[in-house]
């Protein structure tokens, strides 16, 4: 119980970029900070061995999983020669990115979908909220900043946890759309306010214009719009 505890910190975390500001809070490394996440997320891996062979059968996810971390390596193209430390880097990004996704499949089949759902709103929150204070405090995220060579500063524009106002609305998209693939209509208007006022934070065009392609779709996708137009072509006859 102690290690799915442990887990789900981390995840939050990740899932929030938290961890990229988490260095200066505590004191550690970014490099120490991944490792880190990496043998949490290996130890709840052997911890579940058997949903984790559960995993490894699945040839589709298998071999999804193994196209994520080969191709980018290929991608990179074994730079490793030229002694640079990018490569090794990617290489290790990439590996994480993969244990992260296998420890959360797994995690996902051992708990109710309520709590998943929950985890879906904490994480919305807090990235809102991140939005929010580097709005009101950028300051906060100087050091980030600097450290990873991002401008946090962007007139008037948030960014939160991400250091992007883009790549933040986009998150809060991704996070919209798995809210809608497991709660479709519980919540869902109130989910819906929630993330739009963080993608309005962000100004980003992008992930404004998204995020409306994505209420059209599920308005299309529940009918409603295709209901009430035959309700205004029924109310026009009668006229």
């Amino acid at each position: 119980m102690q290690l799915k505890r442990t887990f789900e910190f981390f995840t939050l975390l990740n899932a929030t970029y938290i961890f990229v500001i988490a260095p200066e809070l505590a004191g550690v490394s970014s490099g120490a900070f991944s490792a880190f996440s990496l043998f949490v997320y290996l130890l709840y891996l052997i911890a579940n061995v058997d949903a984790t062979l559960k995993i490894l059968r699945d040839k589709q996810l298998l071999l999804a999983l193994l196209a994520l971390f080969i191709i980018p390596v290929l991608v990179t193209g074994f730079a490793v020669v030229s002694s640079s430390l990018e490569p090794m880097r990617e290489i290790g990004d990439r590996f994480l990115f993969v244990i992260t996704i296998m420890a959360t499949a797994v995690y996902a089949r051992s708990v109710p979908l309520t709590r998943i759902r929950l985890g879906i709103w904490v994480v919305t929150s807090i990235t809102v909220g991140g939005i929010l204070l580097s709005l009101v405090r950028p300051e906060l995220f100087y050091a980030a900043g600097e450290r990873l060579e991002t401008a946090a500063v962007f007139s008037s524009r948030g960014f939160g946890f991400f250091l992007q106002p883009n790549t933040a609305s986009l998150a809060l998209c991704a996070l919209y759309l798995a809210f809608l693939l497991l709660a479709p209509r519980r919540g869902a208007n109130l989910f819906l306010v929630l993330v739009f006022v963080g993608v309005t934070m962000t100004a980003s065009r992008g992930g404004i214009t998204v995020l409306a392609m994505m209420v059209l779709a599920r308005e299309i996708a529940a009918g409603n719009i295709i209901r009430r137009r035959s309700i205004s072509i029924k109310q026009i006859k009668r006229l």
